[in-house]
């Protein structure tokens, strides 16, 4: 999800946000203006739309709805002017895919992208810090919430190779074989390399890149770390 069409009013945030979108790799097509948004829906076809919500010119939450009605896939991002206005309207902008608040950073700005299905905001670290649009603290908080993902993710192919491995054990119950160390066997087999098949490889070569640029971060040390024990224990249990 790479195709973004703006449609911000105020004529240096729009110019800001989409010549930045296109200097770190989006495709972007900009108006500040809601007419003639049907044209740029179906010649552009965007796949996220970044709009006002409750502008003069554009008016974000009716747009949505039209958005609906008219079975556009395009993911929104309402962006609204304040905090106050976020909550008078938070009821009908319910139909949002996500929401801002300005003034939003570039980084909460792809997060939200990241949200609604668009590329992980951290493949855009170097390029932000590059343009100055990265400071130290947010560059800290968009590594530990990577590394907290990478963990997430990491325990969810932990558990779900337990769980095939324990049905396949309970389903073959081999006279004279330990259920548990066919468990640990298994582990190292056809299933984990399963299991490892079934992530793309642009997410997986995202990682390891993630990995080298951050791997001094107390993060990633952490994860690292208790990756190793994780495979020292199987090696372990494999002899036993």
């Amino acid at each position: 999800m790479k195709k973004i069409l703006v449609l911000i009013e105020d004529f240096s945030r729009n110019n800001l946000l989409s010549s930045t979108l296109k200097k770190i790799g989006f495709d972007v097509l900009s108006s500040q203006q809601e007419v003639g948004y049907v044209e740029k829906m179906l010649s552009f076809a965007p796949e996220i739309v970044l709009l006002d919500a409750c502008g003069k010119k554009i008016n974000g939450i009716k747009l949505i709805g039209e958005f609906h009605k008219r079975s556009y896939t395009a993911k929104s991002i309402l962006v609204f002017a304040n905090e106050n206005s976020a909550k008078e309207n938070l009821t009908k902008a319910k139909q949002a895919d996500a929401i801002l608040v300005e003034s939003f950073s570039f980084v909460q700005l792809l997060k939200q992208i990241e949200k609604v299905g668009g590329p992980k905001a951290i493949q855009f670290q170097e390029k932000l810090k590059n343009l100055n649009l990265l400071d130290a603290k947010e560059e800290a908080l968009l590594i530990k919430e990577q590394a907290k993902k990478t963990l997430a993710q990491t325990q969810v192919i932990k558990e779900k190779s337990k769980d095939s491995v324990s049905s396949f054990a309970e389903k073959n119950d081999l006279q004279g074989v330990n259920k548990n160390k066919h468990d640990k066997y298994l582990k190292f087999t056809e299933n984990i390399q399963s299991k490892f098949n079934q992530f793309p490889k642009d997410q997986i070569q995202e990682e390891i890149k993630f990995y080298r640029e951050n791997a001094d971060t107390p993060e990633v040390k952490a994860i690292d770390e208790e990756r190793k024990a994780f495979v020292v224990e199987l090696f372990k249990n494999a002899k036993k």
